[in-house]
């Protein structure tokens, strides 16, 4: 799904999915092993067509191929060209694992079929049903699938003890999708080395969730919030998601500590980070403030053009600014992007539905007029959602086409009035969220551009 730097396609040479780089490695004569040399390196691209590509390297040899001296540098010394003074600009920013130490992976169950499901009540009654039966009864009439690492027949014995009610929990799964899963450690193959992490989202936290290089070409920074635990694919559909809580909560708990708890949590921000800030503001900045200046700098349009290819490398890095003014804007939008995406805020919606029917999501597809900025987004031959706006339909957060992606995956579910509400929020969300993207821009630029200062 590449494409060349004029957007055209970009085709592969081989029959296979992913990018293919051919290396040309010369070794002098006589020279066994390394000495400490400096090596040379230099690099040439072909874009276009397949066929075109095989026309090229028919024709040209080492010695005819236009390329590029190159000096790859610390610390990922990449193979291609780089804009020197970019990168040390770059690297000048504050790596987000740098700022959140505590972070990991979200949550992966290796067996959704059996634990996740869209209905809570139905999550409950499928697990209460699974206590009162046999472990052989459970596997015969749920279909349960045992595996190298982990065996039913052993883990029906702790469901037996506990209590369904509080086991299910609900769970981010994509962008704005949030489903209901059992959620017990035993129930993970080879246990959940994610429970540390992910019990700080059984109480009040939220948490950015982000990759540590993007594979998908349709986005360059893959951000999203959570206020709960998620899943490993939550924002990514390839790469794992790593998700850094603004609060980290002991580890243990005794009793009725509600009260205590709440006291105690501590922020996940470095000492070094806080004190950066702090310095760069002149003035102590509360937890939740910066993680609203950290998420709207991750949503800044004009910081993923300008660091694009070095966002896909590694953790997002995030630039201080002493301009309080600015500062103090970009953590205005952070919030209200911040609630937007945990829908705490729902805008005024934009969209109808106005088709009595099913509700059966059979096929999605939008369908617009030429000329016009709004289309319809059909779920089956008679109902749609109608006004949603082209550029809502194409945002990406992340690697999913959101408006898209939460009704395809309740295909041949009959969607229920809750659902049809919540599907016109979440496109008002988009909507809100692609202007407060511009309004992000037009604070950045009113304070001089890029870099900030």
């Amino acid at each position: 799904k590449e494409v060349t730097p004029e957007g055209k396609p970009d085709k592969n040479v081989f029959d296979i999915q992913q990018g293919v780089a051919i290396g040309i490695f010369v070794r002098k004569p006589g020279v066994k092993r390394w000495t400490g040399d400096t090596a040379k390196v230099w690099h040439a691209d072909i874009y276009g067509l397949r066929e075109n590509k095989y026309k090229t390297l028919n024709l040209l040899d080492i010695n005819k191929t236009n390329w590029v001296a190159i000096n790859p540098a610390d610390p990922g010394y990449y193979f291609v060209p780089e804009d020197g003074s970019l990168l040390s600009e770059y690297q000048k920013s504050w790596g987000l694992t740098a700022i959140m130490r505590e972070n990991g992976w979200g949550i992966a169950t290796r067996k959704d079929y059996l634990v996740v499901d869209f209905d809570r009540t139905r999550l409950v009654n499928k697990f209460e049903r699974i206590k009162v039966i046999s472990s052989t009864d459970a596997v015969d009439e749920f279909k349960i699938r045992s595996s190298p690492h982990w065996d039913f027949h052993g883990v029906h014995k702790e469901i037996v003890k506990e209590d369904v009610q509080s086991a299910v929990v609900p769970m981010l799964f994509r962008p704005f999708d949030v489903r209901y899963v059992y959620y017990r450690k035993f129930m993970i193959e080879r246990g959940d080395h994610r429970w540390p992490l992910m019990r700080n989202f059984f109480s009040e936290n939220i948490g950015i969730i982000t990759v540590r290089r993007v594979e998908d070409q349709a986005s360059n920074c893959h951000a999203f919030v959570c206020d709960m635990p998620s899943v490993l694919h939550s924002t990514s559909a390839k790469e794992g998601n790593f998700v850094f809580p603004l609060w980290i909560y002991p580890d243990e708990r005794t009793g009725d500590l509600i009260e205590a708890l709440e006291t105690e949590k501590r922020p996940n921000l470095s000492d070094d980070f806080v004190a950066a800030l702090q310095a760069a503001q002149g003035r102590a900045v509360t937890p939740e403030d910066t993680l609203a200046y950290l998420y709207a700098v991750l949503y800044t349009p004009g910081y993923r053009d300008r660091y694009a290819d070095l966002l896909r490398r590694d953790f997002p890095r995030v630039p201080l600014t002493s301009n309080t003014r600015l500062f103090g804007r970009l953590v205005e939008l952070g919030h209200e992007l911040i609630s937007l995406h945990t829908l705490q805020t729902v805008p005024p919606r934009i969209t109808g539905y106005p088709i009595a029917g099913t509700g059966e999501v059979v096929k999605v597809r939008f369908g617009i007029e030429a000329g016009a900025e709004a289309g319809k987004v059909w779920i089956n031959d008679a109902q749609y959602f109608d006004a949603v706006p082209q550029a809502v339909w194409d945002m990406h957060i992340g690697g999913y086409r959101v408006a898209e992606k939460w009704l395809k995956d309740r295909r041949g579910r009959l969607l229920t009035y809750d659902d049809i509400t919540h599907y016109q929020n979440v496109v008002a969300a988009l909507a809100r969220t692609l202007a407060i993207q511009t309004e992000l821009d037009d604070a950045v630029d009113a304070a001089g551009g890029w870099p900030l200062q």
